[in-house]
């Protein structure tokens, strides 16, 4: 069994544009210092784990493929080794995990 770390993906990872989650691949942006702070975590054996909620998705505000695009961009970047996604809105029941 390994330990791990689950990170938050918007504000945490990357930087939000305009008080919301990025909504194309040109305003997703990772913040400075996040690839080292993976790396550091990564040499502690630790399993990092992304997880988010993009309800602009299920809005009709994100498409699935651009939102696929920045996850890639992420786990090119930084060295994660998995996401997770949720795309229901608030008043919508979850029944699970996303990826």
């Amino acid at each position: 069994m390994r330990r791990a770390v689950f990170l938050d993906r918007d504000e945490v990872l990357n930087k939000n544009c305009f008080a919301r989650a990025p909504r194309n691949l040109g305003e997703f942006k990772i913040l400075p210092g996040v690839k080292e702070a993976i790396e550091r975590l990564k040499k502690l054996n630790l399993l990092c784990i992304v997880i988010t909620n993009q309800p602009d998705v299920n809005l009709g505000l994100l498409a699935q493929s651009e939102l696929e695009r920045m996850h890639n961009l992420l786990k090119q970047s930084v060295a994660t080794d998995d996401i997770f996604v949720c795309v229901h809105r608030q008043d919508e029941e979850c029944e699970g995990e996303h990826r």
